[in-house]
């Protein structure tokens, strides 16, 4: 599932995995790619309670094979709240460092 920078997901529901993959590119010049480690941040942005939005997160965050993009797999959630999911990793070019934000609603489908 990808998604517009910046933008909504699609509504995933409670019991859903998926992966949602942040698309880099728009912000990469031409010969940039993205390198080093990943950081990905979860909050709740509308609904919850959620205590640790965090645990949408699963394991096998990773590169796409172009190295412009962010697979995050998530699972489970909240019925109700809309996860505020940013990602940041830094660029072949060593002044560089970029995020990319989108929300995901989970909902009981």
């Amino acid at each position: 599932m990808t998604q517009p920078q910046p933008g909504w997901f699609e509504e995933k529901g409670v019991g859903e995995k998926w992966p949602l993959v942040f698309d880099f590119s728009p912000d990469l010049q031409a010969g940039e790619t993205l390198t080093g480690q990943i950081t990905v941040t979860v909050t709740v942005k509308f609904g919850g309670p959620d205590a640790t939005p965090q645990a949408i997160v699963q394991s096998g965050v990773a590169f796409d094979q172009t190295n412009t993009k962010v697979i995050v797999p998530v699972a489970n959630g909240v019925a109700g709240t809309d996860y505020d999911i940013l990602v940041h990793c830094a660029t072949t070019n060593t002044y560089k460092a970029l995020d990319c934000r989108g929300i995901l609603p989970v909902r009981q489908l």
